[in-house]
């Protein structure tokens, strides 16, 4: 049925497994948002009956969700009126393709952190908008899917509705929220950030692994624009600072070649000799000479006695060491800082290690919100020394009560992984 109304009605409509699988593909990755929501919302019981946020307690992503939410509402009727259900089903996938991969990523940890339960309901609020949004446009298309998240989801947090998902009314759009430039603004940080993650997985560097900056080559308007998203920006890419340059000329060395065509006349027979002289120039002599050539005046060359016209050497660039960059979609540069110092190599393996904890966990069968005792041996004394100065943060993002380094408990699962250069054994009990 998805894939009936998805196709052109002007078009032969195609069948087949790899078709289907596509179409699983898609419909899980809905289903997925739904689990997601109900997973945590089964532990705190939000309940929106007479409930309207706090506008301007609202994050970034928050009005760019529910912004995103009215424009996806505004799409589906017009498609529907016009009889072309099937660029409904597109603007579905895409509109499930930001909720998941934009919103959910970078709000995450909303949902499960303790303490500021205000903060907490506006994130359960604004997804929730999306997701009801989603339901009643799709109902037509998968009514048992939507029945199902209906009945199990949106009737347990608004009572109120209607008993069955094919009796509400089709969704209109939330008021007081207008497009001032956030879609462009988010369109544009999600390429930034796209672009790193090519360069970071280009050069083999994990997401796990913190660096130290992130440089954005663009216009004091242009880095404006992204300078609100700076922190989930920053969280996504691991990277501790976000700083603008106005030139990418600055993320580059320049240096000097020998244009052999020039100096033949010029050099005569001491043109491999210049060309070795500039090879084993020190950075500083390097700079100094490019700095003459690009002014126009005489090299002095370390070797020769004369100082040469800047015509028989050619300026070259290159992005200087421990920086690694790419172009964006519409020309912004960016470039990362690859340079590891101790802490932030030890950052990376206590990241490392967190992460294998959370899949043990996953993988015990325990629920989202149990708490833990675990324990962590095997390990290199400098990725075990690592993680005892890590103890409080790792026992907070695990839900654990104790980490023990180094020693035994009767476990629920047990496995060895590999972190950094050297493998560590992790047991995992309830607490």
């Amino acid at each position: 049925r998805y894939m009936y109304v998805g196709a052109p009605v002007a078009n032969d409509v195609r069948f087949g497994y790899n078709l289907g699988d596509e179409a699983r593909r898609k419909l899980l990755s809905f289903w997925n948002i739904y689990t997601f929501f109900e997973t945590y919302a089964r532990i705190d019981k939000p309940n929106f009956e007479g409930y309207t946020p706090d506008k301007n307690a609202m994050s970034i992503t928050d009005k760019w969700l529910v912004i995103r939410t009215n424009e996806f509402i505004r799409k589906a009727t017009a498609q529907m009126d016009d009889y072309k259900a099937y660029n409904v089903i597109k603007d579905f996938e895409i509109f499930v393709d930001d909720i998941s991969n934009w919103y959910i990523r970078t709000n995450r940890r909303r949902f499960w952190k303790t303490g500021d339960e205000s903060d907490k309901m506006i994130a359960y609020w604004t997804l929730f908008q999306a997701l009801n949004a989603c339901v009643k446009v799709m109902a037509p298309v998968t009514p048992f899917m939507t029945e199902s998240i209906w009945q199990n989801l949106i009737r347990r947090v608004m009572p109120s509705v209607e008993l069955s998902v094919h009796l509400s009314d089709w969704p209109t759009e939330i008021e007081g929220f207008e497009n001032d430039g956030i879609i462009e603004q988010t369109a544009f940080a999600r390429e930034i950030i796209a672009t790193a993650m090519r360069v970071r997985n280009e050069h083999q560097i994990k997401v796990r692994q913190p660096l130290s900056k992130l440089f954005v080559a663009a216009s004091e308007e242009e880095f404006l624009k992204i300078k609100i998203y700076e922190k989930n920006i920053l969280d996504e890419l691991n990277i501790k600072e976000m700083v603008q340059v106005t030139d990418s000329g600055v993320l580059e060395d320049n240096y000097l070649q020998v244009n052999f065509r020039a100096a033949g006349a010029v050099l005569k027979g001491d043109v491999n000799k210049m060309k070795q002289a500039l090879e084993n120039a020190t950075a500083e002599e390097m700079a100094e000479y490019t700095s003459k050539a690009k002014a126009g005046e005489a090299v002095l060359v370390k070797g020769f006695e004369n100082a040469y016209d800047p015509s028989i050497f050619t300026v070259m660039s290159k992005t200087k060491e421990g920086i690694v960059s790419a172009e964006c979609q519409n020309k912004t540069v960016v470039a990362l800082d690859t340079v590891l110092t101790e802490e932030l190599v030890k950052e990376g393996t206590v990241r490392d290690t967190v992460r294998q904890c959370q899949l043990i966990r996953k993988e015990a069968g325990y629920e989202v919100e149990q708490r833990v005792v675990m324990a962590i041996s095997g390990g290199s004394d400098y990725v075990m020394a690592a993680l005892q100065e890590s103890k409080d943060h790792m026992m907070n993002e695990l839900l654990a009560d104790d980490i023990i380094f180094g020693g035994e408990i009767e476990a629920d699962l047990t496995k060895t992984c590999e972190v950094g250069d050297s493998e560590v054994t992790i047991s995992v009990k309830k607490a």
